[in-house]
């Protein structure tokens, strides 16, 4: 059996999502693909990945979801993302959020939603709150990019091995991130935090400590940003919806139970 197959056996069997029906469309010439589950629900969860990564890192949490609730999941164009991050990225807030919008609006997604966006994502899904209050019911934030978090990297002792991957999201993320620290988003919609405690990142890099630290510091500044917002700190690693989909899955709940 070639290697080719052997991942791509091990791939369906780590991510069951693939086994499902995937849908591919093209918005504006970018091919995405995505997943529908419409269960008549009021309201329909919305997931929105970090930087590059797939619908397949929410597969449990999605799935086990789709079991009584309207569930959507989408990923953005890979190699066009890597080539606009690698050059330093061009889009603004409206193209974020007008690049959502159009997802939504394409797929026929009904609003308002809930958003569940996850590091970058969940940057992305508070810029689309703010531009669009009237679409957005509840927010899930699972470890999302703190506004200015990758604004200065010697504050924040990055470790020169991680530097390349830092300024990688420094212009993009930070350019997007004054606009809510400028202009914090005004309707008070519910917003679960759920924050990653790194354990075994520290445990396995200790020179990442004052790093992970400044992060987490920065995690707690949500709080700031958002005081009526819940946060929940969860012993994970960054892909909380991948390595603990249950923690994922209650927090929604909780979301869609205060609605």
């Amino acid at each position: 059996m070639k290697l080719k197959q052997i991942i791509k056996i091990l791939y369906k069997r780590s991510f069951p999502l693939f086994r499902k029906k995937i849908i591919k469309i093209a918005i504006n010439g970018q091919k995405i693909k995505y997943v529908h589950f419409d269960k008549g629900t009021p309201y329909t969860i919305v997931f929105e990945n970090g930087l590059v990564t797939g619908m397949a890192f929410w597969d449990n949490a999605l799935l086990e979801l789709a079991k009584e609730h309207s569930v959507f999941a989408y990923s953005r164009p890979f190699k066009e993302e890597l080539k606009i991050a690698k050059k330093g990225w061009e889009g603004d807030a409206e193209d974020v959020t007008s690049n959502i919008k159009k997802v939504l609006d394409r797929c026929k997604i009904k609003t308002p939603c809930i958003l569940v966006g996850h590091s970058l994502g969940g940057l992305y899904v508070q810029l689309f709150a703010k531009a669009y209050p009237d679409s957005v019911k509840a927010m899930v934030l699972v470890d999302a990019t703190y506004p200015d978090e990758f604004a200065d990297m010697e504050a924040m002792k990055v470790p020169k091995k991680l530097q390349k991957a830092w300024k990688y999201l420094s212009t993009n993320a930070t350019a997007l991130g004054e606009i809510l620290l400028t202009s914090p988003i005004e309707k008070q919609i519910p917003i679960m935090i759920l924050s990653a405690l790194l354990k075994e990142d520290i445990e396995g890099h200790p020179e990442w400590r004052e790093m992970i630290s400044c992060m987490h510091k920065k995690q707690e500044e949500y709080q700031t940003l958002y005081p009526w917002a819940k946060q929940v700190w969860v012993d994970s690693g960054h892909n909380i919806h991948f390595e603990k989909p249950e923690v994922v899955v209650d927090a929604i709940r909780e979301i869609v139970r205060s609605r």
